[in-house]
């Protein structure tokens, strides 16, 4: 049986799959005992903190206790209360998570017999408390029974406790063992499988590449026209030896094919061409070639002589209507050189109305654009003008703001003189009340430096107003002088605006005249262009025709030469 290179890559990525199997189980059995061991570690470390709330609970119960033994008061009793009322939750909680461990189970009656003995005797203290019979509820204190309970408590719980310890130790040395033998599979089997699958990857690729490689070189030979190529050696893979059987019938079909060709090349059409199949599209090709080469060529030995008779007749033809176009093309030289004097003449005087015409219309366009200029600077003078009185406004508006600040620091003033004053009576009764006003005396005397500091900001802020009260003055003065020059300005442009509308007016009234001018002179040179053109165009087809009778002669004795070779290249073909 041969192999197949499915089958060989199947074998290959069925071993590397076998040890990635291995592998996994392996992976999942010691992630599986970790987890267990972290699960158990989890409910140990729970078990712990439930021992200690539970601990705390019951020590809280005795610290209400006491505290309500000693002073009677209600209040103490709340953690008490709350301990009571939180214990059975907490054993509860306890007792559920003793029972998903492997050990401490036992502990966990006797611990719940000692918290309810120990409660029984608080609440028994504190119902005789409660009575007034303090008496007797010391004396059971004094007996030591919740002691005992107590310490069975303690013991209780430290036994548990340290049986969790001692579980946890031994979960973490069983999850360092899992994840030690975890490691060292994978260390050893994940190289194991890369090797195998390179292995596998390396002995696939020689079988495979080596043939086709030498097939692909084989089949560059051919493609460069070198049909004496040796092919590979038969392959036991059996796409490969399959792929060498139809590379050599190709080989042979392409050999077969070329021979034909060299037939056809000598002349003889009298090889039979026959299709290896259906299918066979190059055979079927070369079949219909040599039939309708052979045909053609029949058609061209009857058509040689005929193309041959009618070439004597359109040289005589060609030789009489090159002497009419001849002189027929120096007629029409002399007419065209008339015809471009007339065109440079009207060409100069186009040029000058249309010079004449550019400047008018330069003319009103600047005239134009000065008006809309002065028109935008007569806007921008009326806008300057209403911002002038905005200003002055402002000022005006400043000028106010500027009396109300004066009156505010007249307050201010006034408020200082004020304080300095109190701090000042303030500082004579400090000095009344001796060492025990020493402390309100250096307040006060803070207080007068302060409103000291106060006046002369005051005063400063007076000055500054007053500056800013001349300076806005100034302001308004100089605006109102500004607006005037405004003004006067704004006057002058509506002066020039309306001595520019005058000079567009008079340009517009010549502008018509230059242009009929224009108009005429163009209509005048396009008709001299025309015809100048058309004598140009005139000149150019006589001579062209005068060239193409030539080249037709030319054509005419190459046809006859052309006629007598294929006449003696057909009678090479050798025909059914």
């Amino acid at each position: 049986m041969r192999w197949t290179i499915n089958r060989q890559i199947a074998a290959g990525y069925a071993i590397s799959l076998l040890f990635v199997i291995a592998l996994g189980v392996t992976a999942y059995w010691t992630s599986h005992q970790m987890l267990d061991a972290f699960n158990q570690r989890r409910n140990a470390t729970q078990i712990i903190i439930a021992s200690d709330q539970i601990l705390n609970l019951v020590q809280d119960a005795e610290n209400g206790q006491r505290g309500y033994l000693l002073t009677g008061a209600e209040p103490y009793l709340e953690p008490y209360r709350s301990a009571v009322s939180r214990l059975p939750s907490a054993l509860d909680t306890l007792k559920r998570l003793v029972e998903k461990s492997v050990i401490g189970q036992e502990g966990v009656a006797e611990l719940q017999m000692a918290v309810s003995d120990n409660l029984a005797e608080l609440a028994r203290t504190i119902d005789l408390r409660r009575a007034s019979q303090d008496a007797a509820a010391l004396q059971i204190v004094n007996q030591g029974a919740g002691k005992e309970a107590m310490e069975r408590i303690r013991q209780r719980l430290d036994a548990i406790k340290q049986a969790q310890l001692n579980e946890q130790v031994a979960r973490n040395d069983e999850a360092q063992g899992a994840a030690a033998f975890l490691l060292d599979v994978l260390a050893i089997g994940i190289p194991l499988s890369v090797g195998v699958m390179i292995f596998s990857g390396i002995v696939t690729s020689r079988r495979v590449l080596r043939p086709v490689e030498e097939i692909t070189e084989a089949a560059r030979l051919v493609s460069e026209g070198d049909l004496e190529v040796k092919l590979p050696e038969k392959s036991k893979l059996e796409e490969i030896h399959a792929l060498t059987r139809s590379f050599e019938r190709m080989v042979a079909s392409l050999r077969q094919s070329a021979n034909l060709s060299e037939r056809l090349a000598s002349g003889d059409l009298t090889v039979e061409v026959k299709p290896l199949s259906d299918k066979d599209v190059v055979g079927k090709s070369q079949a219909g070639m040599v039939t309708k080469l052979s045909d053609l060529i029949e058609q061209v030995q009857r058509s040689g002589v005929q193309v041959n008779s009618s070439a004597v007749q359109i040289a005589a033809a060609s030789k009489q209507q090159q002497s009419t176009a001849s002189e027929m093309a120096s007629t029409t030289t002399e007419i065209s050189a008339t015809s471009r004097e007339i065109s440079v003449t009207a060409a100069e005087l186009l040029k000058a109305a249309d010079n004449m015409n550019e400047v008018c219309q330069r003319l009103v366009g600047l005239a134009v654009d000065g008006k809309e200029g002065l028109q935008r600077m007569d806007q921008v003078m009326r806008h300057i003008i209403d911002a002038s009185v905005a200003i002055t406004a402002r000022f005006g508006e400043m000028n106010d703001r500027a009396g109300t600040i004066n009156s505010v620091v007249t307050t201010i003033t006034k408020v200082a003189d004020q304080t300095n004053l109190l701090s000042l009576n303030a500082a004579i009764e400090a000095e009344k009340a001796g060492e025990y006003g020493r402390g309100f005396s250096v307040v006060a005397s803070e207080i007068r430096r302060l409103a000291d500091q106060t006046a002369a900001s005051t005063l400063d802020i007076e000055q500054m107003v007053k500056e800013m009260l001349a300076s806005v003055s100034a302001g308004v003065m100089g605006m109102d002088k500004f607006s005037e020059e405004v003004r006067r300005n704004a006057h002058e442009v509506t002066d020039v605006t309306r001595q520019i509308d005058g000079m567009i007016e008079q340009v517009q009234l010549l502008a018509p005249s230059v242009e009929s001018v224009y108009e005429g002179m163009r209509t005048q040179t396009q008709g001299s262009a025309q015809i100048s053109e058309a004598l140009v165009q005139l000149g150019d087809a006589a001579r062209q025709t005068a060239d193409a009778i030539r080249d037709s002669n030319r054509a005419v004795e190459q046809l006859n030469e052309a006629t007598g070779g294929l006449q003696k290249a057909v009678s090479r073909f050798k025909l059914r």
